[in-house]
């Protein structure tokens, strides 16, 4: 996808809909590539086959977990935040969860979460779903 269509794209990102579900599908997906950032077209390529052809999806979901990952590697986020949960799937990550629910930005044309908001967010979403943490 070219650079223009990308900003068509990120124009509309809210509009596309991207689960929980549809993170953590692509996290297994994606999983054999080393780092996040390696071989970005060959990842939005694995995207688009593994959403049936949705280019947009493909591309929405994929800055979600780019911008997922850099609020993780901010280091910012509450203990016990992780991307796989010892009860439940990884679909039921507070982590995957926040990042399929929280407002996408652009900052420079990359894609961003407002690092702050997210770590409350995930916190908000360890707590109803783990309400003996309130004891803490």
């Amino acid at each position: 996808m070219k650079a223009e269509s990308n900003r068509h794209v990120a124009s509309r990102s809210h509009g596309v809909c991207v689960t929980p579900g549809d993170l953590a599908r692509a996290i297994e997906a994606l999983e054999h590539f080393s780092k996040p950032d390696d071989a970005s077209e060959q990842q939005v390529e694995q995207l688009e086959k593994l959403f049936e052809g949705n280019s947009e999806k493909a591309l929405v979901v994929r800055w979600r977990l780019e911008a997922m990952s850099t609020v993780v590697a901010l280091g910012q986020l509450p203990p016990g935040a992780e991307l796989d949960t010892p009860v439940g799937s990884r679909k039921e990550s507070p982590l995957v969860v926040a990042a399929a629910t929280e407002p996408l930005m652009f900052s420079n044309d990359e894609p961003r979460f407002d690092a702050d908001q997210f770590a409350k967010s995930v916190l908000a979403i360890m707590v109803s779903c783990y309400p003996c943490l309130n004891a803490f």
